[in-house]
């Protein structure tokens, strides 16, 4: 999945898996940061017997797409 107007930081709090962003994948473990850029495609995977936690910090690219981002996350709950 990308996201065109979002960046985002993704810090693993626990697990271990792989990430594959765009044509590169690698292995990731629990203390790891992985950035990743606007509209980049990536898929996550737990390769480990614990679930993988992720805490997700997002960048907007502009006040227009953080306000399309709160308004989803709204409709969500």
């Amino acid at each position: 999945m990308s996201k065109p107007d979002m960046s985002e930081i993704y810090y693993v709090m626990a697990g271990d898996g792989k990430v594959t962003l765009g044509t590169e994948t690698a292995q990731i473990h629990s203390g790891d940061a992985i950035p990743v850029r606007l509209a980049e495609t990536q898929s996550w995977a737990s390769s480990g017997s614990a679930s993988l936690e992720l805490l997700i910090f997002g960048i907007a690219s502009d006040m227009a797409a953080k306000q399309v981002l709160m308004e989803t996350n709204r409709r969500l709950r």
